[in-house]
């Protein structure tokens, strides 16, 4: 993420709860099995939650990275980018429509 100008010395996994959810109007995820999950565990927060992708307007999973080498990162980086400057408006959009917060 340095090549974002980015730190995340400071960033710590955190689990998922219902508490945790409850403070954000919107809650993106990276793959629909994850969004499918965080709506059948919280149903509260179903509204709420929507891929990545979607909310972008492009749709398909953005594969987790997690464990893989370095250059898989900066594959998912770049992808992650790439739906954002193509679904900025979209995105911003949805932000005002839902709220202000997103996790």
């Amino acid at each position: 993420m340095c090549a974002y100008g980015l730190d995340l010395d400071s960033h710590r996994a955190r689990c998922v709860s219902a508490e945790l959810l409850a403070r954000y109007d919107l809650i993106l995820t990276m793959e629909a099995g994850q969004a499918e999950a965080l709506r059948i565990e919280f149903p509260g927060a179903a509204p709420r939650v929507q891929l990545f992708s979607d909310a972008a307007g492009s749709g398909g999973d953005v594969a987790d990275p997690i464990g893989q080498p370095p250059e898989v990162y900066q594959a998912v980086a770049a992808e992650i980018e790439a739906l954002i400057e193509q679904g900025f408006d979209r995105l911003y959009r949805l932000t005002l429509t839902l709220g202000a917060s997103a996790v």
